[in-house]
């Protein structure tokens, strides 16, 4: 364990230690990402599918969310699914792995601005929307 990892602990144990409850970040998706994501960015591995809110859209077949919040420290399928999402859309995030790098970073932000969407590099409900349904190619 490095100092760094040693300070994040001993920080969490004391605020544990006051009785205040800690929160999870807001981008921070926890799931462990899989040992690998297979994506080939190929339509016909896409399909047409009820999203998780109910409505209708694309999806990669890692998520079906709508909602999560995805950015910088995500792990897992709901990062997957937005990679795997941006590769269909010639958006190159670089490799399908469910972590949330710098790649995958530039490659929401180019996404997010040929969409006409705010550019935080943040895939959340707005840009979700925009991933399932018709978007502009990056």
């Amino acid at each position: 364990m490095n100092r760094a990892q040693r300070v994040v602990l001993a920080s969490a144990a004391a605020v544990l230690g006051s009785g205040l409850a800690i929160a999870p970040t807001a981008h921070a998706a926890t799931e462990a990402p899989a040992a690998s994501y297979h994506c080939t960015g190929l339509k016909s591995q896409y399909s047409w599918q009820t999203m998780a809110d109910g409505s209708s859209g694309w999806t990669a077949g890692f998520s079906r969310t709508m909602t999560a919040i995805v950015g910088s420290g995500s792990q897992g399928s709901a990062t997957a699914e937005a990679q795997c999402m941006l590769v269909g859309w010639h958006c190159k995030p670089g490799t399908v792995d469910g972590i949330y790098g710098a790649n995958t970073r530039s490659a929401v932000v180019a996404f997010q601005r040929k969409n006409g969407l705010a550019d935080d590099g943040v895939v959340g409900p707005n840009t979700w929307r925009k991933l399932r349904v018709a978007p502009s190619f990056c």
